[in-house]
């Protein structure tokens, strides 16, 4: 099966592949979403994910980081997981940050990213690294509007579209 990808060169040293962008989305809302180039063996051969943010002309902006891609991640998008956390070792801007937790996925949890998954409020989405400038996406899977901000933020996070971002996963 043919895949229509985008490709960036210039991040993080280059070879990375766009398997999935916050661009045109009719329903973030839903829990059921997939990657966008939901291509199982080009997941399988990759060593690392990346996530970041796109500004209105499609270039990477703001920090970004990456680690290596976990079996979760290869299995499907990480935005289907129930309140999933893993620790691994995280680069940020290309910076090593050292072993980092990862959090993704739906449930309900406390502000941003340094908050709990807790058994109170409303449920929504987010992808984070805690402890770090890494990128914070959050509000899918949820009745509110998607979040583009940086995991180690404390205010609230303006919505992606306020900021004139769009979160993206990519593999190399």
């Amino acid at each position: 099966m043919a895949w229509n990808a985008t490709c960036d060169f210039g991040t993080d040293g280059g070879g990375w592949t766009v398997i999935w962008e916050q661009e045109n989305k009719a329903d973030l809302s839903s829990r059921a979403l997939a990657y966008d180039v939901d291509d199982p063996n080009l997941r399988a051969l990759a060593r690392e994910v990346l996530i970041g943010f796109f500004d209105s002309t499609g270039n990477v902006t703001g920090h970004h980081a990456r680690w290596t891609i976990t079996s979760n991640w290869v299995n499907q998008i990480p935005f289907a997981y129930p309140s999933a956390e893993e620790t691994t070792e995280v680069f940020v801007d290309g910076v090593r940050v050292g072993p980092q937790t990862i959090r993704y996925g739906w449930e309900r949890y406390m502000a941003g990213c340094s908050g709990a998954w807790t058994a109170t409020g409303n449920a929504s989405g987010r992808v984070c690294v805690t402890g770090t400038s890494a990128p914070f996406f959050g509000g899918f899977s949820g009745a509110d509007a998607e979040t583009c901000d940086s995991s180690g933020s404390t205010s609230a996070s303006p919505t992606c579209a306020t900021a004139g971002l769009r979160f993206f996963i990519a593999v190399r």
